[in-house]
């Protein structure tokens, strides 16, 4: 009788040891499907894969406090987000942060983002596709406080038109060209403040992409949008999402 009783007891510590591996059911594919999903409470990563036209955003400097900009974007761990359309502002449900900006070598089981500057927009709203039209430098003005921004006075107020695309690693492996969704972006800080509106721009463009990832990923509703702080946003091609099977 003791002998039954003791292989049970052997029977299941070395169950307890042995890890166990889900069936996949009938025609699934789990190693296109669910092989780039984290494990519970840790962020799908992402990388941003390619930066173009960045002639519209003026010299070196601010080239670098843009993508400075972008990369602050993701640091958050959650996101105030409203209503996309229809009505005024309506705050709905925080957003938590899914998906964190990874720099370094890709090992292309990454979320990619695709970013490109296609031109400026003027205090009227006004399309110019002239990269020259960045404003020179000026000697000893305010390149850092972004406080004086607030005053109320957006006489020289600029934006820029961008568009963001995003591939799940899925897609991406599939060769899949991303459809990017085009917004104008009109900053509601004076364009003289060359650093703080440089990296302003870059946390815009930088939210953007979080929207849309969050978007593709099925983690943001279709019909709400993250909160842009001091600018002024509208949409010109948005693209219908279809959120990453999970």
């Amino acid at each position: 009788m003791k002998r039954p009783v003791a292989l049970l007891v052997a029977a299941f510590v070395l169950s307890s040891l042995v890890p166990a591996f889900a069936v996949p059911r009938p025609g699934a594919e789990p190693e296109t499907l669910e092989r780039h999903r984290p494990a519970p409470g840790f962020p799908n990563i992402a990388f941003l894969t390619a930066l173009d036209g960045t002639a519209f955003l003026g010299d070196s400097a601010d080239v670098r406090a843009f993508v400075s900009g972008f990369y602050e974007a993701f640091d958050a761990n959650h996101y105030l987000t409203e209503a996309a359309q229809g009505g005024p502002p309506r705050v709905t449900l925080a957003l938590d942060n899914r998906f964190r900006l990874a720099r370094g070598d890709a090992f292309g089981d990454e979320w990619q983002i695709e970013v490109t500057i296609l031109g400026w927009i003027d205090v009227q709203g006004d399309f110019i596709y002239d990269p020259g039209h960045v404003p020179p430098r000026i000697n000893g003005a305010d390149t850092t406080g972004a406080g004086r921004a607030t005053s109320g006075d957006h006489s020289d107020t600029e934006g820029l038109r961008v568009g963001v695309a995003v591939l799940s690693p899925d897609s991406a492996v599939a060769g899949a060209k991303p459809i990017p969704v085009i917004e104008d972006l009109l900053f509601q800080m004076p364009r003289a403040l060359r650093a703080a509106w440089s990296s302003h721009a870059g946390r815009m463009v930088g939210l953007l992409a979080v929207e849309a990832l969050h978007h593709q990923s099925g983690d943001l509703a279709p019909d709400d949008r993250i909160r842009l702080d001091r600018t002024a946003r509208t949409t010109l091609f948005e693209h219908a999402v279809r959120p990453t099977p999970r």
